[in-house]
């Protein structure tokens, strides 16, 4: 049973396609847990990020200088939002439902302050793309995560 906590879901972009971030933001939305947040990050200051946002129910924030690149931009939302538990994605990061669901239990222990989950991904990875591989070898992060 997960602990009863707001949970701060953050979805950080510069430039990157509106499609991949509407995937991975609409996925964020969606995310099987009573009480959450979603802020779009947007480096870029771009209006189709800005209207996404908003028809999604997202929070929109978009900082008015990039120093300290990504990191920054994850501090300015960390500076304008509020919750317990702060999950972070990348704008290519797409979570099943059940993710808060599954992990926010472990913050139950006054010891963890940082949970690392795997992760799994749709395209190859470079080896497997570069090698042209994809379907004789195995992920990385399968490798990183399963060994």
């Amino acid at each position: 049973m997960p602990l009863a906590v707001r949970a701060y879901l953050t979805v950080s972009v510069c430039s990157e396609p509106i499609e991949i971030l509407f995937r991975t933001a609409l996925c964020c939305t969606r995310l099987d847990y009573p009480s959450k947040r979603v802020y779009i990050l947007d480096d870029g200051g771009r209006r189709e990020v800005r209207e996404l946002a908003a028809r999604l129910g997202c929070t929109y924030l978009h900082r008015p200088n990039r120093l300290g690149a990504k990191a920054g931009n994850l501090n300015y939302g960390l500076a304008h939002s509020s919750g317990e538990l702060v999950a972070c994605f990348d704008v290519d990061h797409v979570p099943v439902t059940s993710f808060l669901r599954e992990t926010v239990g472990y913050f139950r222990d006054p010891n963890v302050a940082l949970v690392q989950t795997p992760h799994t991904f749709i395209n190859p990875d470079p080896f497997q793309r570069n090698l042209l591989l994809s379907r004789h070898i195995v992920n990385e992060q399968d490798l990183f995560y399963q060994i």
